[in-house]
């Protein structure tokens, strides 16, 4: 077993290290964002900043450190320096007529052993640590999948801010036609108004997509914990990880099983609490302890020695009932460990079960929209062919339907990754390591 002041002390040299390691980009990402922005500088930007949803978690795992030290202070060795000072009046045989009685005493302890309390004690402090310091990965997880939905609803309100201007152009030029041919008597203004109205609903949609621009910018800016820095340009991301083969559900469900961060924690929290139940109840078992004193005295005596050396041994007679409300505490902290973890797994497999089937449909939309804008693509070469023929066609419908086809292709493409991000983090992998690392998937 690890001691757990070594333990803790490489933690922090590690966390040290990994500090001065990280400066230069600590030091980029405090200040502007970059511009362009992309995804991967983000999850840099979003990983270097202190985000307030993150204090509840970093608090935990402090306070599982400072129990930690906690146990191994009160099995540490004790010093303590003791001073008296007393007047008396001697007795009238006493040889030593003197009145001062002074003292001081310096007092060197150490429990040596206690039956195996501190021992469980220790390790369940050890366990509870491990199992904070994964609900911390855990979160760090889903603030990265915070970003990517944050990331990818920026990019989709760009396209659909440029279909809905596009619509309004063409809306803008059907309607100065139309104008034309109502001053030539050629359209009545019933007609001329439809056209009106349809053209105010273009300008609507122009307006409300403009506005969502700048509002999932700003939604994008607080993820990063960067309120009020809004990109004018984000880059978009690598689609080349959307042609991964989709694992059978058996063995998704295996690895999660087995890597999924938060499980994990659970598993450590449900091991410290079953640890502390055995600490408890070795709580009324026997101590041994060793003992140092050496002391100065101001009066002479034959049963003051300037120093002692000992081992005490405290057997506990009876203890009131507080071993048995330690360990009914105890028992009753496990019982609802074992209660969240069996939650947590059955929540686990139908998220899991719900992704995989969420990917899979995904994979065919997605196919679904390449012939669409395939199809679009070439419906579009076909009217404008046409319009320079001078023969009447639908091409600005046609524009506009390419433009929308376009959009649902980038949604689903997004939708796709996001769900793979999603899939990544319940089976232990970083959520976007896979196409971030151009398709090599490992868990960091």
């Amino acid at each position: 077993m690890i001691h757990a002041p070594r333990c803790i002390a490489a933690g922090m040299l590690g966390s040290a290290l990994l500090l001065v390691a990280t400066w230069a980009s600590a030091e980029s990402a405090a200040g502007s964002l970059p511009e362009p922005l992309s995804l991967s500088e983000a999850f840099v930007v979003a990983d270097a900043e202190s985000h307030p949803q993150f204090q509840r978690v970093e608090a935990a795992y402090q306070r599982a450190e400072a129990e930690l030290l906690a146990v191994d202070a009160a099995n540490g060795t004790q010093l303590s320096l003791q001073g008296k000072a007393r007047w008396i009046e001697p007795a009238d045989l006493a040889a030593d007529q003197s009145h001062n009685d002074s003292s001081a005493h310096l007092y060197l302890r150490k429990r040596l052993y206690d039956f195996g309390q501190s021992r469980h004690a220790e390790a369940a402090g050890e366990a509870q640590l491990t199992g904070e310091r994964l609900n911390l990965r855990r979160a760090e997880d889903q603030k990265r999948i915070e970003v990517m939905e944050r990331f990818f609803d920026v990019l989709l309100a760009d396209v659909q801010n440029g279909v809905d201007n596009e619509g309004m152009a063409i809306a803008f030029v059907t309607l100065d036609k139309a104008r034309d041919r109502n001053e030539l008597g050629q359209l009545s203004d019933i007609e001329l108004l439809e056209y009106e109205s349809n053209y105010q609903t273009q300008r609507l949609r122009v307006a409300s997509s403009s506005a969502q621009k700048r509002s999932t910018r700003a939604l994008l800016a607080a993820a990063l914990n960067r309120p009020g820095e809004l990109s004018s340009e984000l880059v978009e991301p690598e689609l080349g990880a959307l042609d991964r083969k989709l694992p059978e559900f058996e063995t998704l469900l295996a690895a999660a099983v087995e890597s999924n961060p938060r499980m994990r924690a659970q598993r450590e929290l449900l091991e410290a609490a079953r640890l502390r139940v055995e600490a408890a109840r070795r709580e009324g078992r026997p101590q041994l302890s060793g003992e140092l004193e050496s002391s100065i005295y101001n009066r002479d005596g034959g049963s003051r020695d300037p120093f002692r050396a000992g081992l005490v041994l405290d057997v506990p007679l009876f203890t009131g009932g507080r071993v048995n409300a330690a360990v009914a505490k105890a028992r009753a902290s496990l019982h609802g460990l074992q209660a969240d973890y069996a939650i947590e797994q059955r929540e686990m497999n139908q998220r899991l079960l719900e992704l995989w089937q969420q990917i899979g449909l995904l994979h065919i939309k997605r196919e679904e929209m390449v012939a669409l804008a395939d199809y679009r693509d070439l419906y579009l070469d076909r009217s404008r062919a046409l319009y320079e023929l001078e023969v009447k066609t639908d091409l600005g419908d046609a524009m506009v339907r390419f433009a929308e086809a376009r959009y649902q292709r980038t949604k689903t493409d997004y939708e796709l990754l996001l769900a793979w991000a999603k899939l990544d983090a319940l089976t232990g992998n970083r959520p976007g390591s896979y196409w971030l690392a151009g398709g090599v998937k490992g868990n960091e």
